[in-house]
């Protein structure tokens, strides 16, 4: 109902720009309605009054006054909110996505999410406005579309070479009618199960987004924070080689998943551990920093759970993270003022003391 409320909303020419968990309301009669309508400049950053943003739904456009925003940019609000039903973790931010897009596919996170609708709500959730898809009605199409399925493989493709053949007594005969009505059959058996499977999977996604919502509405209440997103920071590194440290810190994230569902553990190794923290809160994540003069400053160095290993809801997964080198050499000095050496420092995370 919600999806058919909001394609009438974008035929009268009206943009919401702040779908989430925080503007559907379910009312006692267990129905969804959509409120916290908002103009443009109320919805996008760089305008001339203050914006409210909910980080993880808005879409990247919202982040800039000169990109064009359409009925996509509420898509991308949708099927957030899809994704954030389907797999109990908030998408990683649009604006952080731009530099590394690190966001799993729901059907990483959880296994029980069919391929192709998890492929439909990443297609939703495409940064270029134009690879994205477009309306809601087209949403809704493809997530209701019969998933393709091949019943035969298909053999190699051969060059083709000029043979004389000779005809035998058993390739004359024709092929048993026995054989055919046997393979139309199959091919009509495997075309139901995919129809049937399609509609359990779409009426599965319709019953459990209006019980979610109500669940995520609750908890994400007062969620909703300012637009500068939240950057790592790291210990300061020292100028003089020293003895190895380790420091650890515990990130405990509150789950909203089911705890007999089981997922794959995503692979952390190589990822910034700001973007992992923002995304994979189902789990209990525990923080161990030590330099590396190899790996940069804020990654993952590894994991105590290696990758795809069926992991459930709360489970503790320790991550080792580089703060960088130890120690590094200083650039040289000369002909510079000491406003220009303090900045040349600080790029490299030095701080200079005056004395």
């Amino acid at each position: 109902p919600i999806l058919t409320t909001l394609s009438l909303v974008h035929s009268a020419g009206i943009i919401h720009r702040g779908i989430s968990p925080q503007t559907i309301l379910v009312t006692e009669k267990n129905e969804l309605k959509l409120i916290d309508f908002q103009i443009s400049a109320g919805r996008t950053t760089g305008t001339e009054i203050a914006c409210e943003m909910y980080p993880g739904y808005s879409a990247p456009e919202q982040y800039s006054s000169a990109e064009w925003q359409g009925t996509w940019t509420d898509v991308y609000g949708i099927s957030a909110t899809l994704y954030r039903v389907l797999t109990g973790c908030v998408p990683t931010e649009s604006i952080s996505r731009l530099g590394n897009d690190n966001c799993p596919e729901p059907m990483v996170i959880n296994r029980n999410v069919p391929s192709h609708v998890s492929k439909v709500i990443m297609n939703g959730l495409k940064l270029n406005t134009s690879n994205r898809i477009q309306t809601i009605t087209e949403l809704v199409v493809k997530l209701f579309e019969q998933p393709k399925f091949n019943t035969a493989e298909q053999e190699p493709v051969r060059p083709v070479q000029r043979v004389r053949k000779v005809e035998t007594k058993e390739e004359a005969k024709p092929a048993p009618t026995g054989t055919k009505s046997a393979n139309a059959k199959k091919k009509k058996q495997n075309n139901k199960i995919a129809v049937i499977a399609t509609i359990i999977v779409c009426a599965v996604i319709v019953i459990g987004f209006a019980i979610a919502i109500t669940v995520l509405a609750i908890t994400d209440k007062g969620n909703t924070s300012s637009t500068d997103p939240n950057y790592y920071s790291a210990p300061e590194s020292t100028t003089t080689s020293s003895a190895p440290e380790t420091t650890t810190s515990n990130t405990t994230v509150s789950s909203d998943a089911a705890p007999d569902i089981v997922y794959g553990c995503p692979t952390f190794t190589g990822a910034l551990f700001t973007s992992i923290q923002d995304t994979y809160n189902f789990v209990k994540i525990t923080a161990e920093y030590k330099f590396d003069d190899t790996v940069a400053n804020g990654i993952v160095i590894s994991q105590s759970i290696k990758p795809d290993t069926e992991i459930t809801s709360g489970t503790e997964i320790k991550l080792v993270v580089s703060k960088g080198p130890a120690s590094i050499k200083l650039p040289d000095y000369t002909g510079l003022k000491v406003d220009q050496y303090t900045a040349l420092l600080s790029q490299k995370n030095v701080s200079l003391r005056r004395r």
